[in-house]
């Protein structure tokens, strides 16, 4: 662990440590170390400071199970709120450990300067698809609804999947009666105003346990040059047919998946209908862009080609049909960053080159 943390923040969960090895244990780490203990056999978690820089702790709250532990740090210039998480397995525990966290955030200090981390062992998972593989997966959706209303109210976001929107990486592995089984069950959740800054994104193969390590790579800020912002809901989709009609199956999908529970409540519903809405607007625009980037250049090559040999009537007017898809094209574009700008007029002049 050392040697992938030369300066950085450490999360363990299940640690099984007592007050009685603390000590031993923050010599061993020869660092700062802060713990919510656990039983011997179960439980417990440990977040840890490695580097150079400042580090003040100004507020330190930890619930008495060995499951929560949250730090208000100091960090150089930076101020951090650690949320280091071990959830219950069985969903009616893990909505118990959830409301205990909500509790204790409530009594934090959040300033607008604050970066939170939110990391640690969920014990769910949040796609069925891309999220597990073998056995008989089910979704625990009133702990998925309170995780994302959590994430909603702190503006967090899962940088991982951001950064690997359809990619199958795992983080529990096991043996089970029907099968082997893996799940992507551990996170690190972080301020969205922060995810531009994250350099580096991976999950490491965990050594002498069934779980495997999620590590981030957060780049100085006064080092960093800005790049886009975050990504909102693009609402000239609602006039896209082929968007509108895949989403209203979608929703169906997803209504029809919260019916399997009949106890669900409708705020649960409500919260789990928005994350599946966020995730599937957020796929298609991508592949949206790609498209119309696709497009455009096969679009401007077919031009330059065409420019050589207008005396062709059908070159020309094939000319005249690209040029004019061109300008369709950029005017959407132009008036997508018309909008983010919020400019209230433009004017414009392209030129085919």
């Amino acid at each position: 662990m050392k040697s992938k943390l030369n300066d950085g923040i450490l999360f363990l969960q299940e640690t099984h440590s007592s007050v009685n090895n603390e000590i031993q244990w923050k010599n061993e780490l020869n660092t700062q170390g802060f713990f919510s203990h656990g039983k011997s056999n179960s439980c417990g978690v440990l977040t840890a400071y490695y580097g150079s820089k400042n580090f003040i702790l100004r507020n330190q709250l930890c619930d008495k199970e060995g499951r929560i532990l949250i730090l208000d740090v100091r960090i150089d210039v930076s101020n951090y709120i650690l949320i280091n998480f071990y959830n219950a397995n069985t969903e009616i525990d893990q909505l118990a450990v959830i409301s205990s966290l909500n509790t204790m955030l409530q009594k934090i200090d959040f300033t607008q300067t604050h970066k939170i981390i939110f990391a640690g062992d969920f014990n769910l998972y949040f796609d069925k698809k891309l999220e597990t593989k073998g056995g008989k997966p089910n979704l625990k959706l009133k702990s998925i609804a309170e995780i994302i209303k959590i994430q909603e109210q702190y503006n967090l976001c899962d940088i991982w999947r951001i950064r690997n929107p359809f990619k199958k990486r795992f983080t529990f592995r096991q043996n089970h009666f029907s099968g082997f089984i893996q799940r992507r069950l551990n996170y690190i959740f972080i301020s969205s105003n922060i995810q531009e800054f994250s350099d580096h994104v991976d999950i490491l193969p965990g050594l002498s346990t069934d779980h495997s390590a999620v590590v981030v790579t957060l780049m100085d800020e006064n080092e960093f040059e800005r790049g886009p912002g975050l990504w909102k809901f693009n609402s000239s989709l609602l006039c896209d047919q082929i968007f509108t009609s895949s989403l209203k199956i979608h929703i169906e999908e997803i209504k029809n998946e919260s019916n399997s529970d009949c106890d669900i409540y409708d705020q649960i519903k409500w919260e789990l209908m928005k994350y599946k809405i966020r995730n599937f607007s957020l796929k298609f625009s991508k592949k949206r862009a790609l498209e119309r980037k696709i497009r455009k250049e096969n679009l401007e090559k077919e031009t330059k080609r065409l420019e050589g040999n207008l005396s062709n009537p059908e070159n020309k007017a094939l000319y005249e049909q690209h040029k004019k898809d061109l300008e369709e094209i950029y005017n959407e574009i132009t008036e997508g960053i018309r909008i983010r700008s919020k400019c209230e007029w433009y004017e414009y002049c392209i030129k085919i080159v």
